[in-house]
């Protein structure tokens, strides 16, 4: 046995007994929608949106369904949605079927892209463009519920149910977990 070999031996006896912990595996890197690394900065933003999304599901006749919390891209779609009305009151009514619309997960446990499929008609160019861009994506297939949800088969009573049974109860969550974050509780006033 050679002196290299030696010491290799007795290297990989000294790893044996090591006690110290292993390193914690460092984080991934927070990318944008291209892939690129964001700035730490950016990245701790980024995240922290993350920690107030969370999905909310109801029965509602014995259907179950899941909605997620809107995020800065759904509010863009929500808005450009909205059909032009008089009053600031027939405004909030009237996001009601967007806001839904583009944050629908799920309906009975059947995910949305299940439920609203590319149509066999669609040109294989378009499928592939959709496919290539996850926003695209997102708005083409809210853009599949809104129409359903506009059609004459929809029962438009649901909305409200939806609005009172899901979305009502995800917004209370969300204010609280943002007032937790910024250190308020129940009953204690801002700091400023």
């Amino acid at each position: 046995m050679t002196k290299s070999d030696m010491r290799a031996l007795r290297d990989d006896e000294e790893d044996e007994h090591d006690t110290t912990p292993p390193e914690a595996e460092p984080e991934a890197p927070v990318r944008d929608a291209h892939g690129r690394k964001l700035h730490p900065v950016l990245a701790r933003i980024a995240k922290r949106g993350r920690t107030t999304a969370f999905t909310q599901s109801a029965k509602i006749d014995g259907v179950e369904y899941t909605l997620r919390t809107p995020n800065g891209d759904d509010q863009d779609w929500i808005l450009d949605n909205v059909p032009a009305v008089a009053s600031p009151v027939a405004y909030m009514v009237a996001q009601m079927k967007p806001r839904i619309a583009r944050t629908l997960e799920s309906i009975d446990g059947t995910p949305i892209e299940v439920l609203f499929p590319f149509p066999p008609e669609m040109r294989q160019a378009q499928r592939e463009s959709l496919a290539t861009s996850p926003k695209r994506l997102k708005a083409w297939r809210a853009s599949r519920v809104l129409e359903w949800m506009n059609g004459e088969d929809f029962d438009s009573s649901l909305i409200y149910e939806i609005q009172a049974e899901i979305i009502e109860p995800m917004d209370k969550r969300q204010a609280e977990i943002i007032d937790e974050r910024r250190g308020l509780s129940k009953g204690t006033p801002p700091q400023s």
